[in-house]
């Protein structure tokens, strides 16, 4: 009976996992040339109000066509929720043969129903003020910016169009998101050859102390191996230094220590505001900062997105569901205070 039980619940865990799918929910920040403060959430709204059939909301881009399928504003003037779709007018779809008995099993094409076009992809996006959040299925984030150009243009917004950009959080903000969210890990990247050994220790002399360390001990475990001019000949050879917390070794020990683990927290946070501080963003060493809410920092910028689970609706995903996880994420990022930096 107790493995009936439990074969069952693996069964169910199975198939409600099969419900959904996970997706990533990025984060960017609306600019464009214009003296008019008014914001992106303004704009699009007169902008969908003005066209109001998905017809007046496509436009060709290559052999496809973006469309606004269906927006909604989110409780009178909090937001707009948008779904932007791809297709293929008059694409047909691959279809195969589903008997198993047979030897071979043959393709074939057919067309779409009347009425209906097979859909290529589509975007899930929630605007708040001059904030965008928005998570895809195999449509990308430069369609979403061709969307957004094409319906500021169509509203008689043509300068504001052309000058439209997606920006990812800005250099400053990241010091201020590593504060905020903690750090889980830290991801250092290093060629291991003559160059890089010598740039570390000798030219970047002003790399924190953490850093230096770093230098000193990869300098110190390659001096026991080759010779640097030995190593020159494998320039491809690279090595990773991970750094994270280790969380299973904290929970094991949470009765025992009071705040067992806090100060490896607070040093793993210091180490990565050491690690900004110390390398500009065209350095070459390379390096990713993972924090506790799933933001990637890099020495060129900083991801800030979140990895979530929406219902399934055939090959994409529900677009209630999508809307309603989009809504939470900018909730959570508003209470961490990531979009008043």
């Amino acid at each position: 009976m107790y493995l009936l039980v439990n074969l069952l619940k693996g069964i169910s865990m199975t198939i409600e996992k099969n419900t959904t799918r996970k997706k990533k929910i990025y984060y960017r920040r609306a600019q464009w040339q214009s003296s008019d403060k008014r914001t992106l959430e303004h704009y699009l709204l007169d902008a969908h109000n003005n066209l109001a059939n998905s017809g007046e909301r496509t436009f060709l881009k290559t052999d496809a066509e973006i469309t606004g399928s269906s927006f909604k504003v989110k409780d009178q003037h909090k937001g707009i929720l948008i779904h932007v779709t791809g297709c293929k007018p008059g694409e047909q779809a691959s279809l195969i043969e589903s008997d198993k008995t047979k030897n071979e099993l043959n393709t074939e094409e057919q067309d779409a129903p009347d009425g209906k076009e097979f859909l290529d992809g589509d975007i899930f996006a929630y605007v708040r003020k001059n904030h965008i959040f928005f998570c895809s299925t195999i449509l990308r984030e430069s369609d979403l910016k061709y969307y957004f150009r094409k319906i500021l243009e169509k509203n008689n917004l043509t300068a504001m169009g052309a000058t439209f950009e997606m920006l990812k959080v800005a250099k400053a903000d990241k010091i201020k998101v590593i504060q905020n969210e903690g750090v889980k890990s830290i991801d250092l990247n290093s060629s291991l050859y003559s160059a890089s050994v010598d740039r570390l220790t000798k030219q970047q002399s002003e790399i924190s102390n953490f850093m230096s360390k770093v230098a000193k001990d990869f300098k110190a475990i390659l001096a026991k191996d080759n010779t640097n001019e030995e190593l020159s000949e494998h320039i491809n050879l690279n090595m990773k230094l991970l750094f994270s917390f280790d969380g299973a070794t904290a929970y094991k020990n949470r009765n025992k220590v009071v705040n067992f683990g806090l100060e490896g927290k607070q040093h793993l946070k210091q180490a990565a505001t050491t690690v900004l501080n110390g390398v500009s963003e065209d350095d070459e060493l390379g390096f990713s900062i993972i924090t506790n809410g799933d933001t990637k920092i890099s020495p060129s910028d900083i991801e800030v997105s979140s990895a979530v689970d929406i219902n399934k609706q055939g090959k994409t995903i529900n677009k209630t569901d999508a809307w309603k996880k989009l809504r939470t994420y900018y909730n959570e990022l508003k209470e961490k205070g990531v979009l008043n930096q």
